[in-house]
């Protein structure tokens, strides 16, 4: 299988290896029983995986009769082109300072690079809580929790002297309530007042408005 001058598969073989060069698209599985991979582009073809939905995989293209030629981590094969859908990706942002990013959705995937606190990615797909991202330099999947909607750096301090500011951001708050007196637009998870008691939908963002 190869790409013509039209950028359409057509039969043969291709060394794994050569897809890391092939153009492809980003789609999401979208079946709900699962994204059956087939070995050959037919129903008959031996079922090399079943891909859960939502899981992300590259589309290489079709190869016609509706299967296109799909890729995640190391399964390589055919999948029904229907049953995948267009990705929507939503902006985020890294709260850890060193965010491992892994070829498939899985600690034990290969670690393919690391991503910096306060790094925006793009999220295609949530899935058993891992998140797959892509930004400039990487691609891959990352563990959602340490992701948040809310960019950092545009959180507002309170008004007020930088000595009042450093006296309340060592505090402890029993709610939210308390918390906002000092911090009225909340705090996010790499503050000092920070609490999971008060991020009811753990979002890294603490009693928000």
């Amino acid at each position: 299988m190869y790409l013509n001058n039209e950028n359409k598969m057509i039969d043969g073989y291709i060394i794994e290896d050569a897809l890391d060069d092939a153009p492809y698209t980003i789609k999401i599985a979208s079946s709900k029983s699962g994204l059956v991979v087939k070995e050959t582009p037919s129903l008959k073809g031996k079922t090399v995986a079943t891909l859960q939905n939502k899981m992300v995989v590259k589309d290489y293209g079709s190869v016609g009769d509706g299967w296109s030629f799909v890729q995640y981590g190391n399964v390589i094969g055919y999948a029904a082109t229907n049953f995948m859908s267009n990705s929507q990706p939503t902006t985020k942002y890294v709260l850890a300072s060193s965010l491992i990013v892994r070829n498939i959705a899985s600690p034990s995937g290969v670690q393919v690079g690391e991503l910096a606190k306060n790094e925006q990615v793009a999220v295609h797909s949530t899935i058993a809580g891992w998140s797959f991202v892509t930004t400039a330099d990487y691609e891959g999947y990352v563990v959602d929790t340490y992701l948040s909607s809310k960019n950092p750096a545009a959180a507002s301090k309170p008004s007020g002297s930088s000595n009042a500011s450093n006296s309340n951001s060592s505090k402890t708050y029993k709610n939210c309530t308390e918390l906002r007196k000092d911090h009225p637009n909340g705090v996010g998870a790499d503050h000092p007042a920070y609490a999971p008691k008060h991020d009811r939908d753990k979002d890294g963002w603490a009693c928000e408005r």
